[in-house]
């Protein structure tokens, strides 16, 4: 993923979230929990699970932090907490720039919370891609797992066909 411009806080964000230098590790034989999504709950779920000595695998397509911290929550927060303060500036168009900087800093700095490294030292099995460990390997390696299969797919199964089409064929 390209995020622009590809000032010093989009690169600290992507070294964080998205490490160009990042090589999936083998995956173990067994997991006790496979959390797919490295969004907020994938990443408080992993965390939690990894603390109290579970074995946990984590995978996210895209960038460590999901939506909240990369798209949705910090950068809209960001940019309405500079918009209160752009009446008393002169230079409305300098003063956007200034505030998209502060956007991507914030994100930056937060994505530290976030980080691939800081979640594998807890402990966490990392993929930073989907094609890196099939989902039909990490579900169905053992017959405990395979139960865990089938649960998944009678939820998605029971989702209406407009969400399961835009959102999971992606």
């Amino acid at each position: 993923m390209t995020l622009n411009p590809l000032d010093q806080h989009n690169l600290r964000l992507l070294n964080n979230v998205q490490p160009p230098d990042w090589k999936n590790p083998s995956p173990q034989a067994k997991y006790d929990l496979v959390v797919i999504g490295a969004g907020t709950a994938g990443l408080v779920a992993a965390a939690g699970a990894a603390g109290l000595g579970a074995k946990v695998a984590l995978i996210e397509r895209q960038l460590f932090g999901g939506d909240c911290l990369n798209f949705g929550c910090v950068p809209s927060k960001t940019l309405l907490a500079c918009s209160k303060k752009a009446g008393s500036h002169a230079d409305k168009a300098g003063y956007f720039r200034e505030s998209m900087e502060t956007v991507r800093k914030v994100r930056a700095d937060i994505s530290e919370n976030d980080a691939v490294r800081r979640f594998q030292a807890l402990g966490v099995g990392l993929s930073g891609g989907l094609s890196g460990w099939p989902l039909w390997y990490c579900l169905t390696y053992s017959k405990e797992s395979s139960i865990s299969l089938q649960i998944l797919r009678n939820f998605f199964r029971s989702l209406p066909k407009r969400i399961t089409r835009t959102r999971l064929n992606k």
